[in-house]
């Protein structure tokens, strides 16, 4: 959201720079902090932190109590996160990207 839009929504707000060794440090730590899931992490895009939890999926029961552990994880860590799970990396960048915006309707 660019600046006017914030300042319209909240007049009050108080608006920093941004600060992208910090939020490379941020990042890095949640990669650490997700080790305990899977040992195939990837970091990609600056902003996404990609795991490989085919392996990791039965000794956590399963896809759902997985994200939500992931999920925990990152909320100690206070972080805001959006998951996307998927066969493909790709498929799961993509889900994340989504959501909030409705699944497009099959052709």
């Amino acid at each position: 959201m660019r600046r006017a839009g914030a300042a319209a929504i909240a007049p009050g707000v108080e608006l920093l720079p941004r600060n992208p060794q910090a939020e490379a440090e941020t990042l890095q730590g949640a990669a650490l902090a997700l080790l305990q899931y899977t040992p195939e992490i990837a970091l990609a895009d600056g902003d996404t932190v990609l795991l490989n939890v085919g392996a990791s999926l039965m000794f956590f029961r399963g896809p759902r109590a997985l994200s939500r552990r992931v999920a925990a994880t990152l909320r100690a860590l206070d972080l805001r996160v959006t998951l996307g799970m998927a066969p493909t990396a790709a498929g799961a960048w993509l889900l994340a990207r989504r959501a909030g915006r409705g699944v497009p309707a099959a052709p």
